[in-house]
């Protein structure tokens, strides 16, 4: 029908980020309902980076990641299981248990902080500068007696002997450790952190006190103190003056800034540029330096807009743990389960304007804590993760190749829906699609639905962008590969025209009308592979009413839908949704110096049983390189 008049509405950019909290009917355009495993910048979603395991850890109770510098120059990430410290020498390929160190295995935490000690206290209680400083790593897990490790040196510190107390929450702040034991904060030695002999406190006590359990410490980007939080409260104490004489007679040396807004999750507290950020009961909350002094007002929460995630988050929220890199946020919440399964992503940058939006969330780990720094001259990010194997593991995040572990990342983008700026009845015609950032084999499929029942699948299409040189018999040289290979591609797709309504939709108990006609319509789209969307159209037909009263008849039948939308009783039963769900198993057998391993592993897909067959060859691949050593 070329001459037919249809109605068109989309977008072309997706800057504004997503927003589960707002109605959809009511998002501004640019905007999302929400995505999964995606990067939004530019305006263009697309598949996020890649992750890959870096260390198999032992099994047990996996307390918590860090990363440390010896002075000796040799990054090290550090670990605890089952109340045991173990570190990996950069390239992270191998582990060690440190001796002489042992935590309770039941501690929840063990809490790190990255130390310098240029001090020594002599026995007549004088200091002395040590003529070779050293980085030193303390840990303490709140139960049992703190230790450090510099890299070589590793032991329990005695608090009777004026050593660091027994404590959790901890951080280096001008020149001192400040450690908190429940509602105390104490203050080392300057220069020593593992020294607690210097007795003048605020008002002469040992410590100074919070109206509550101490829940985190984190400098201030501006280095001229400390926020200590409770639950319920932010305090602030102004580490910067080093003269501890002073401390007395300082004004407002220790203030409290919020009495009814503090933190849930110790290790959600992020610094990033100026900002500090933090988890509490209501939701994620930020704060600015320069705002510090006044911030008793009302704060608001930064995160109502990952509200579908929110929604099913687990009543225990002191697992959350956050980091930062470039201009991302991250953190790992507790949704649908106990285990961080979600990793919510905001991108402060998403079209190089001060403007904040949310990505959406990451899935592919059970992220414990976080780790990060500047390793050979690049940021790195690493996690430790209960996987869903029950395995422990150590992933680094922010890869390039974008798959996990060589295994096509699973992503999908709910729209907006689209009302075609009116309220009257459409019929849905088709959508097209526009991708970018095409890279090898990827999988994609679309399903629409309006204001009522399930998604029902429009469109499913298999791409090959293939990857390599442009001509395979030719020999282009060191570093030639960015003028002869190829490049990401692009491709305009289409759904077919019209849909009938499918067996999910077939009872409509919100509606006496079926199938994809309705006042407005909301696309998923989903694909399974390295690629972006640039834009959407969706086209639909005007279908006339009547614009007249009704006499409305009471519902005397049951009417109940399941969480998909589908409105038929056999389908509660079965447990079957509105998408096919494709089942694949496949086996790899590798031999290398011979040695020989194989693997057998299942995969399932709700994109196309083309991507099964590919994520199940994918795994069997990976087991098999990690049991030959080639991974």
């Amino acid at each position: 029908m070329p001459n037919e008049t249809l109605n068109v509405a989309g977008d072309d950019n997706f800057v504004v980020g997503a927003d589960s909290y707002s109605s959809s009917t009511t998002l501004e355009p640019a905007c999302y309902v929400m995505a999964m495993n995606v990067l939004n910048r530019g305006g263009t979603v697309q598949t996020r980076p890649g992750s890959k395991v870096m260390l198999d850890l032992p099994d047990g109770n996996l307390q918590g990641l860090t990363v440390f510098k010896p002075t000796n120059g040799t990054w090290y990430m550090v670990f605890a299981v089952d109340g045991d410290v173990y570190a990996s020498a950069h390239p992270f390929n191998t582990y060690t248990k440190i001796p002489s160190i042992k935590f309770s295995k039941y501690s929840k935490y063990i809490a790190w902080a990255n130390c310098v000690q240029f001090t020594e206290t002599n026995p007549d209680g004088t200091i002395a500068i040590l003529e070779n400083p050293r980085n030193v790593l303390v840990m303490a897990d709140g139960y049992t007696q703190t230790a450090f490790w510099d890299g070589s040196i590793g032991r329990h510190l005695d608090p009777v002997k004026n050593e660091t107390p027994v404590g959790l929450w901890m951080h280096w702040s001008n020149n001192r450790l400040w450690i908190s034991r429940g509602t105390q904060i104490f203050a080392s030695d300057i220069g020593n952190p593992l020294s607690f002999t210097e007795a003048t406190y605020l008002n002469e006590a040992r410590a100074f006190y919070l109206p509550g359990d101490c829940t985190g410490i984190s400098e201030t980007a501006d280095k001229e103190g400390i926020m200590c939080f409770t639950s319920e409260s932010v305090s602030f104490i102004k580490s910067s003056i080093q003269d501890r004489d002073k401390w007395l007679t300082v004004d407002q040396f220790q203030q409290n800034l919020l009495s009814d807004l503090g933190c849930v999750a110790p290790r959600s507290i992020v610094q990033q540029y100026g900002l500090l950020w933090w988890y509490s009961a209501n939701g994620l909350i930020s704060q600015n330096d320069a705002e510090r002094v006044s911030i008793s007002s009302r704060l608001d929460i930064q995160d109502d807009e990952m509200f579908e995630s929110k929604s099913t988050m687990s009543y225990d929220l002191s697992s959350i743990a956050g980091v930062g890199y470039e201009n991302f946020l991250l953190h790992a919440v507790p949704s649908g389960g106990s285990l961080n399964t979600h990793v919510h992503v905001l991108d402060q940058a998403p079209f190089e304007q001060k403007v904040n939006a949310w990505s959406g969330y990451w899935t592919g780990w059970r992220v414990t804590e976080f780790a990060s720094a500047v390793i050979g001259a690049q940021r790195r990010v690493f996690a430790c993760s209960v996987d869903y194997d029950g395995k422990n593991r150590i992933w680094e995040l922010f890869r390039k190749d974008k798959t996990d572990n060589g295994i096509p990342i699973t992503c999908w983008l709910a729209t907006r829906t689209n009302l075609f700026e009116n309220r009257d009845y459409k019929q849905f015609r088709y959508i097209e699609i526009e991708l970018c950032n095409l890279v090898g084999d990827v999988s994609i499929a679309c399903g629409i639905r309006g204001l009522r029942g399930a998604f029902q699948p429009v469109l499913t299409k298999e791409i090959k962008a293939t990857k390599g040189q442009v001509y395979y018999d030719q020999d282009y040289g060191y570093n030639a590969n960015e003028l002869a290979g190829s490049r990401a591609q692009t491709r305009i797709i289409r759904s077919q025209d019209g849909s009938a309504a499918t067996e999910c939709n077939s009872a409509c108990v919100e509606s006496d009308i079926s199938g994809l006609i309705d006042k407005g319509f909301q696309a998923v789209i989903a694909w399974s592979g390295v690629a972006g969307i640039n834009a959407y159209r969706m086209f639909s037909q005007s279908i006339p009413q009547a614009y007249q009263g009704t006499c409305e008849k009471d519902e005397e039948e049951n009417n109940l839908l399941s969480v998909y939308g589908c409105g038929i009783e056999g389908l509660f039963i079965q447990n079957l949704g509105p998408w096919p769900e494709y089942w694949a198993k496949a086996t790899f057998t590798q031999t290398i110096d011979s040695n020989t391993a194989t693997a057998s592993r299942t995969a399932s897909s709700f994109i196309s049983q083309t991507d099964a067959n590919r994520k199940a060859m994918k795994t069997a691949q990976w087991v098999v390189g990690r049991q030959l050593g080639t991974l």
